[in-house]
């Protein structure tokens, strides 16, 4: 497991633009996610991580300096959440774009992506890599979930009753504990 913090508020992810002199595209974050990238580094110095990862975000957004005593509480405590702009898959993109090449290889290692967005006196990112593994009883315990049959050869089919009968794979990676 590997425990990172970004000082400063969480950035979103633009959309690239045109360049019109050269007719291609460029990203206008390069200069802050290279920022990022060097704060990351400098909290990570192991090996890039192989295989199937998941990440638990946090994005802490400072407090609206027009909050008052009571909202302000309400906010620190988690009561009232952060349900504005920036959106959470943007932000998720930027953070991502930005561990690319300094905690993993590629983003599409991250397979399971869970986030809050939430608000703090001190705006910060914090992220959780944990590395997924194979373990045999949560894979039972998340087909019965699922209600996925995997009685036929390890490939499982939907239930009698569902729309569709089509085939799909049973094997679910999930996390058996902390590495």
């Amino acid at each position: 497991m590997i425990n990172l913090e970004v000082a400063g508020e969480p950035i979103a992810q633009m959309r690239a633009k045109p360049n019109y002199r050269n007719r291609c595209m460029y990203d206008p974050q390069k200069a802050e996610k290279e920022k990022i990238r060097w704060q990351l580094r400098s909290d990570y110095k192991e090996e890039l991580l192989t295989g199937p990862l998941q990440a638990y975000i946090l994005y802490y957004f400072p407090i609206p300096k027009s909050a008052s005593k009571k909202m302000r509480k309400s906010m620190i405590t988690g009561e009232v959440h952060h349900v504005m702009k920036p959106d959470k898959d943007n932000l998720e993109k930027f953070i991502c774009d930005c561990m690319t090449g300094v905690i993993y290889d590629d983003d599409c290692k991250i397979v399971d992506n869970r986030g809050i967005k939430l608000f703090s006196e001190y705006p910060r990112t914090v992220i959780r890599i944990v590395r997924l593994t194979f373990n045999p009883k949560l894979q039972e315990e998340l087909n019965k979930l699922y209600e996925i049959d995997t009685r036929d050869s390890g490939n499982g089919t939907f239930p009698r009753n569902h729309p569709h009968g089509e085939r799909i794979e049973a094997n679910f990676n999930v996390p058996s504990g902390d590495k």
